[in-house]
């Protein structure tokens, strides 16, 4: 049996398929393309798998005056962190996690009116093997919704409401994080705003937001996935939780169990700033595992720059040489699809 890397890279478009199954109706005869008996030796480099309780990412306050130096250091040496008094109304979060039982409980007839392209990110989609279902979106999901509620155009409406009110608090909470990291980076306060700007293009980038739905498995969590190891391509995500099941990789400790904190948000590094960091900052590694208890829902927000810019290392300062050569978020995403965990060391300038 294949690698996760070498089939991705066969396939890159798999992890969209759409694998129809009543997840309700399964018991203890978990059909084969959900049991998970893939190994993955090297993938990532991950060579312990422990999973660890005892300590977690840090938890940073968005208040507190120190709050650039807190984050410097999370992004340093965790590559992934928590943060409250992010500003997202308390409402608008409790609206989204309503919206997202509401769909993910429907009849699978009614959610395969919206049934993404096979190398398409929105919509409803399944992965392949995974223990889980998603539906993804950039910016109004109206065209998805009035397919799976065509007669009813107030649920439509306040599902497209819910969803476009959390996009617009994740724009706001990922500028201000950006300007964070940018300044964590070298970058003075007073050159943040233009340096953000040319790097955006001075546009709002549309930026991809996706429900995920985690049901709970029959049989012992060995035997399922929810998602393999992966990190992500953008600068960073930001994730909001309705339970645990998130671990993150740290070398020399494992897999490191995330809690669940209530109203506060998870935020990984992605390989855009990876790069845009020469390095200092790793993208995290991380996976969903399911539960034999509970059902969970997360909602990542992935945050990065229009598809055309080119994102190259922040040198200020530094006195050091590019490890990795520019490159556009479109290019990168063909990268990875083509080199899976392999896409960061496809770039690097070998000196």
């Amino acid at each position: 049996m294949p690698s996760i890397r070498e089939a991705f890279a066969a396939t890159p478009s798999e992890g969209n398929r759409v694998l129809a199954i009543d997840f309700d109706s399964v018991n203890d005869d978990v059909p084969d393309t959900h049991t998970w008996l893939i190994t993955n030796p090297g993938v990532y480099n991950i060579t312990d798998e422990r999973i660890i309780a005892s300590t977690t990412i840090p938890v940073i306050d968005l208040n507190n005056p120190n709050v650039v130096k807190d984050l410097d250091y999370a992004c340093e040496n965790w590559y992934a962190y928590q943060v409250i008094n992010h500003g997202v109304p308390r409402d608008v979060i409790k609206n989204l996690e309503l919206h997202c039982n509401r769909l993910f409980t429907l009849e699978m007839k009614k959610k395969l009116r919206a049934a993404r392209a096979a190398n398409g990110i929105t919509g409803y989609g399944s992965a392949h093997i995974s223990w889980f279902e998603c539906f993804g979106m950039i910016g109004s999901p109206a065209e998805y919704c009035k397919k799976i509620w065509p007669d009813q155009e107030d649920q439509c409406s306040e599902f497209c409401d819910a969803m476009e009110e959390y996009q617009k608090e994740m724009h706001k909470l990922c500028a201000k994080l950006m300007k964070m990291v940018i300044n964590s980076l070298g970058i003075q306060s007073d050159d943040t705003d233009g340096f953000i700007g040319n790097l955006m293009k001075n546009t709002s980038p549309q930026n991809l937001l996706q429900l995920n739905s985690y049901p709970v498995f029959p049989e012992p969590s060995s035997k399922a996935m929810g998602l393999d190891a992966h990190a992500d391509s953008s600068f960073f995500t930001v994730l909001h939780q309705t339970r645990p099941g998130l671990q993150i990789y740290k070398d020399g400790l494992g897999w490191v169990e995330v809690p669940h904190i209530e109203n506060a948000l998870v935020i990984f590094m992605g390989d855009l700033t990876t790069i845009l960091s020469n390095g200092r900052y790793q993208s995290s590694i991380h996976r969903a595992v399911v539960s034999q208890i509970y059902h969970r829902y997360s909602v990542p927000f992935f945050y990065g720059p229009p598809g055309d810019v080119e994102i190259s290392p922040i040198l200020e300062s530094t006195g050091k040489s590019p490890m990795y050569r520019s490159v556009t978020w479109h290019e990168f995403h063909l990268i990875k699809a083509k080199y899976f965990d392999k896409a960061l060391e496809s770039i690097r300038i070998v000196s």
